[in-house]
C-alpha cells in the first residue's frame, strides 16, 4: 500500500485503543556531548557569573547582546547539543556536507541516536515484523536519523518529511491536500502484481528483473523493521490513519506531548536541560525559567543516572514484563551560590598523564612535552551575535586543536614504546638464543663427562684385575721359591705338575658331565612339570566333576525316587490297561466261540434231518 492510499482510506475509530502519555527512557550522555557543553559554561562563565551575582547593567540601545539574551542563546545551544553535537558544531554546513561523516561519527555525538540505532537493530535482529516510527523537532535532525538508517540491515524506512538525500520516491507530504510530491515508487500491491490486472481493467506494466526498481522491491520484501521518518508537529496527522499499525513511536523531541494510542518512548537525559524543562513548573516562564533552567544544569551536569537496559524495552515490545521504566526523578532547588560553586570549576577531560614505563633503549623516552595549548579565556565586553558565533567556534576549534594535539602525542610516544618494546623483544630473544647455545654447550659436555666417568668405571675394574691376577703370580712365584729351598727336584715337580694337569681334565670331565646330568634333570624337571600340570588338570577336572556328581544326587535324592514311583505307577496302569484289555478280548471270544458253537449245532441239526429225510422212500 502506498503512502497514497494510506492518507485517501478512512481511519476505524473503535479499534483504537485508549491514548497513553509517553514514556521516558533515561540515557547518558556521550564524550562529546559533555566537552561542549562544559566548553558552552565555559564561554557564558562570565555572563552567568553576573547575572547569578545580579550584576546586570546592558546598555541600553547597544548592538551586543544582552544578558537576557546570552542566556537565552546558553539554554538554546543546550538543547541542541541534548539533541545532536552537529545541531550545534556544523550550523552553517550543508546538510549534503554533515550526512558525509560515518555512521559511527554520527551516532557517537549523541545519546539519543546511539540509542535509537541500538533499539532499532535489536528489533531487526528479533526477525520479527516491526512498525516504528521516529518523529524529531526538525528537519535537519531527521536528515541526521537518515544518515545513520541507510543501508542497515533489515530495516526499510520511508521519509515523510522533508526530501530525502538518497531516494528519489521519498520526499515531502502535504498532508492538508493529502498528495506526495513525488509518487514515483509503486505501491506494494502494484509491484507484487507486476504486468498483472488482477480482474480489473487497470493494466500495471511488467517490471524487469534487470531494473533497479525490480532490486529495490525485492529487498523490500526481506525488511523486517520498516521506519517511518516524520516531524513531531505531523505525527498526529500520520498516526490517525490505522492502516499503519505502528507498534512504537520514538521521540527526538523531548516537547511532544500527544498522547497516542501506541507507545510513545522519549530518550531523555536526567540531568540534562531537556528533563529539567520538563519537571520544572510550568508557571515559572520567560527568563526566570531559563535562569532556574541553567542552574539545574550547572548543578547537576556531571551526576550519574543510571538507566535501564534496551533489551528489557525490547521484552516489554513483546509482551514480557512492564517497561523497565516508570520513576519520576525528582528535581531539588538550586541556590544561586550553589551554582556559583559549580561555574567555578570546568569538567573538561584531561588525558595529558600518559602512563610511562621505563624504557629499554632510554634514547626512545619521550621528552618533556612543550606547553599546552591553553583555552582563551572570554573577556567581560559585550558581544554581537556574529562576535559570539565567532568565539564559540574558535572555542571548539581550540578544544579540538588541543585533542588533536593530544592524540598525536600519544600516538607518538606509543610509536616509540612500540619501537622500545621491539628492541627489549629483540635483545630478550639474543639473550635466549645465547642461552641456548650455553645450554646445549652444558648438555654436550655433561654427556661427555658421564662417557669419561663410565670409562675410568671400566679402567678401574680391569686394574683391580690385574692387581689379583699380579697378586696370584707372587703368590705362586713364592710358592715355586719355598719348593726350591725346600730340596724339591726338577722331577718331582714335574710329576706333581702331571699330577695337576691329570687332576685338572679328571675335574673337566666331571664338569662335563655334571653339565650332562644337569641338562637331563632340566629335562626330567620340564617333563614332571608338564606331567605335574596335566595331573594337576585332571586332577581339577575330577573334583570339578564329582561336585557336579554331588550336586546331581543332590538333587535327585527326592526326585529320583518319585520318578522310580511313577514309572512303577504308570507300568501298573498300563498292566491294567493291557489286563482289561485282554480279559476284553477274552470275553469278546468267549462269545464267540459260544455263538461259533451254537451255529456250529445249528449246522450239525440241518445236517442230520437232511440226512433223514434223504433217508426215507419218499424221497
Amino acid at each position: 500500500m502506498d503512502l497514497g492510499t494510506l492518507v485517501n482510506s478512512q481511519p476505524v475509530v473503535a479499534s483504537v485503543p485508549p491514548p497513553a502519555a509517553p514514556l521516558l527512557f533515561p540515557i547518558q550522555q556521550t564524550s562529546i556531548q559533555r566537552e561542549l557543553t562544559e566548553l558552552l559554561i565555559k564561554l557564558h562563565r562570565p555572563y552567568l557569573e553576573k547575572l547569578l551575582t545580579g550584576q546586570v547593567k546592558d546598555e541600553i540601545d547597544s548592538d551586543t547582546l544582552s544578558s537576557s539574551a546570552m542566556l537565552e542563546l546558553f539554554v538554546a545551544n543546550l538543547r541542541q547539543i541534548a539533541n545532536h553535537s552537529s545541531l550545534l558544531v556544523d550550523h552553517f554546513m550543508s546538510r549534503n556536507m554533515v550526512l558525509m561523516n560515518p555512521k559511527h561519527n554520527l551516532k557517537r555525538s549523541s545519546a539519543k541516536y546511539v540509542c535509537v540505532d541500538d533499539l532499532l537493530s535489536r528489533l531487526a535482529v528479533r526477525k520479527q515484523p516491526r512498525t516504528v516510527i521516529v518523529t524529531a523537532a526538525s528537519s535537519r535532525e531527521l536528515d541526521l536519523i537518515e544518515g545513520i538508517l541507510i543501508g542497515k540491515r533489515d530495516l526499510q524506512y520511508y521519509r515523510f518529511s522533508g526530501s530525502s538525500l538518497y531516494y528519489d520516491n521519498h520526499g515531502s507530504f502535504d498532508f492538508s491536500k493529502q498528495e506526495l510530491s513525488n509518487p514515483t515508487m509503486p505501491s506494494p500491491h502494484a509491484a507484487a502484481a507486476n504486468g498483472k490486472n488482477n480482474g480489473t481493467d487497470d493494466y500495471t506494466p511488467r517490471i524487469s528483473k534487470n531494473s533497479p526498481l525490480y532490486h529495490k522491491i525485492e529487498q523490500q520484501k526481506n525488511r523486517v523493521v520498516s521506519v517511518y521518518l516524520i516531524l513531531s508537529n505531523q505525527l498526529q496527522s500520520l498516526a490517525r490513519f490505522e492502516e499503519l499499525r505502528s507498534d512504537l513511536v520514538i521521540s527526538l523531541d523531548a516537547k511532544l506531548d500527544q498522547s497516542l494510542a501506541i507507545p510513545v518512548i522519549k530518550p531523555i537525559y536526567l540531568n540534562g536541560i531537556e528533563y529539567f524543562d520538563l519537571a520544572l513548573d510550568r508557571a515559572i516562564s520567560g527568563d526566570e525559567r531559563d535562569k532556574q533552567l541553567a542552574k539545574l544544569v550547572l548543578v547537576n551536569r556531571n551526576a550519574a543516572t543510571p538507566g535501564p537496559e534496551l533489551q528489557d524495552v525490547v521484552s516489554w515490545l513483546d509482551g514480557q514484563g512492564r517497561y523497565p521504566y516508570t520513576e519520576s526523578k525528582e528535581i531539588e532547588t538550586v541556590s544561586d551560590n550553589d551554582a556559583l560553586e559549580a561555574l567555578a570549576s570546568l569538567e573538561l577531560e584531561t588525558p595529558y598523564h600518559l602512563d610511562r614505563y621505563e624504557f629499554f633503549n632510554l634514547s626512545l623516552a619521550p621528552k618533556d612535552d612543550p606547553k599546552k595549548i591553553k583555552l582563551e579565556e572570554s573577556p567581560l565586553v559585550g558581544l554581537t551575535y556574529h562576535e559570539y558565533q565567532l568565539r564559540l567556534g574558535r572555542l571548539i576549534y581550540d578544544r579540538y586543536q588541543e585533542l588533536v594535539y593530544t592524540v598525536d602525542t600519544q600516538r607518538r610516544h606509543l610509536a616509540g614504546i612500540r619501537e622500545d618494546d621491539s628492541q627489549r623483544q629483540a635483545q630478550l630473544e639474543a639473550v635466549v638464543e645465547a642461552m641456548g647455545d650455553v645450554f646445549r654447550k652444558l648438555q654436550t659436555t655433561k654427556t661427555t663427562a658421564e662417557t669419561l666417568a663410565k670409562q675410568v668405571e671400566k679402567c678401574e675394574k680391569d686394574l683391580r684385575t690385574v692387581e689379583e691376577t699380579d697378586r696370584r703370580l707372587k703368590e705362586r712365584m713364592e710358592e715355586y721359591t719355598n719348593r726350591a729351598r725346600n730340596g724339591a727336584t726338577e722331577t718331582a715337580l714335574h710329576e706333581q705338575q702331571d699330577a695337576i694337569s691329570a687332576l685338572q681334565d679328571e675335574l673337566k670331565r666331571l664338569e662335563v658331565e655334571y653339565q650332562k646330568v644337569m641338562a637331563e634333570n632340566e629335562s626330567v624337571r620340564a617333563e614332571y612339570q608338564q606331567k605335574s600340570s596335566a595331573a594337576a588338570e585332571m586332577s581339577s577336572m575330577l573334583m570339578e566333576t564329582k561336585k557336579k556328581l554331588e550336586a546331581v544326587h543332590t538333587e535327585s535324592k527326592g526326585d529320583f525316587r518319585k520318578l522310580q514311583q511313577t514309572k512303577l505307577d504308570r507300568e501298573t496302569e498300563m498292566y491294567k490297561r493291557r489286563t482289561d484289555s485282554l480279559a476284553s478280548q477274552n470275553k469278546f471270544l468267549e462269545k464267540y466261540i459260544k455263538i461259533l458253537d451254537s451255529v456250529a449245532k445249528e449246522k450239525a441239526t440241518v445236517g442230520r434231518i437232511r440226512a433223514s429225510r434223504s433217508t426215507t422212500p419218499y424221497q
